[in-house]
């Protein structure tokens, strides 16, 4: 499903990042994909 909503995104020109994890779910995200998350934010932000 993310995969494919993905997808739609890009062939309407979004830039779009996927990370999937094995075994992973909803929970909270590991360090290095929080702080990656953070400095999108703050790209979009201008902060």
């Amino acid at each position: 499903m993310l995969e494919k909503t993905a997808a739609k995104l890009r062939q309407h020109g979004a830039q779009v990042e996927l990370n999937l994890a094995p075994d992973k779910g909803h929970e909270y995200p590991d360090p290095r994909t929080f702080q990656r998350y953070v400095a999108w934010l703050r790209k979009l932000t201008g902060n």
